[in-house]
């Protein structure tokens, strides 16, 4: 079991697909659209996250805090499996859902 997170994802417009996370003590994900635009209507495009896998991780699954994008966030096909949280945003973020699961065993 780690003590960090075990995706960490900074910026806007990637593609994060098919990983496999087994024990990260915080989050499975941890993604921010840092750095934050300077100019107002000048956010980037929303990640894409797909066919992701989480398990036994210490907090969150997935942990999303993309609010400065014009498009949505996409979650996808992705798999959370014993995580305190499945998935936590904060204000501001807009997300697109499709398919994602969680799961305790």
């Amino acid at each position: 079991q780690g003590s960090g997170n075990g995706l960490i994802i900074f910026g806007s417009g990637h593609k994060v697909l098919s990983n496999t996370v087994i024990g990260a003590g915080g989050n499975g994900m941890f993604c921010d659209s840092r750095p934050v635009p300077t100019a107002a209507g000048e956010g980037g495009v929303g990640q894409h996250y797909e066919g992701n896998t989480f398990y036994n991780v210490g907090l969150t699954g997935m942990h999303i805090y993309h609010r400065h994008t014009t498009t949505p966030v996409t979650l996808a096909y992705n798999t959370v499996v014993n995580a305190k949280k499945f998935i936590d945003t904060i204000p501001g973020v807009v997300l697109s859902q499709k398919g994602n699961r969680e799961l305790s065993v």
